[in-house]
């Protein structure tokens, strides 16, 4: 599945908040993932890659939402008539 992407963040006193959500059109219904990754640059050493840390969590986690399914639906929601 290919998803539509949108990056996005925010930061204070010493913490960092990364975040990816992935947007994905399927069953006539938008779902919506959100990915976050928190860092806190102040508790790192200065040896420590804090940024490639974080590219590392979000290798990780696409490779969990490769495992997503989104199986179809057997019901066509604009036909289908409730009582």
């Amino acid at each position: 599945m290919e998803f539509a992407q949108a990056d996005g963040g925010e930061g204070g006193m010493c913490k960092d908040i990364f975040l990816k959500n992935y947007h994905i059109f399927r069953n006539q219904a938008c779902y919506e993932i959100e990915m976050g990754v928190f860092a806190s640059p102040c508790l790192q050493d200065k040896d420590n890659d804090v940024f490639g840390s974080i590219k590392s969590e979000f290798r990780d986690l696409k490779a969990i939402l490769a495992t997503l399914a989104i199986r179809p639906t057997t019901v066509d929601p604009i036909r289908h008539k409730t009582n």
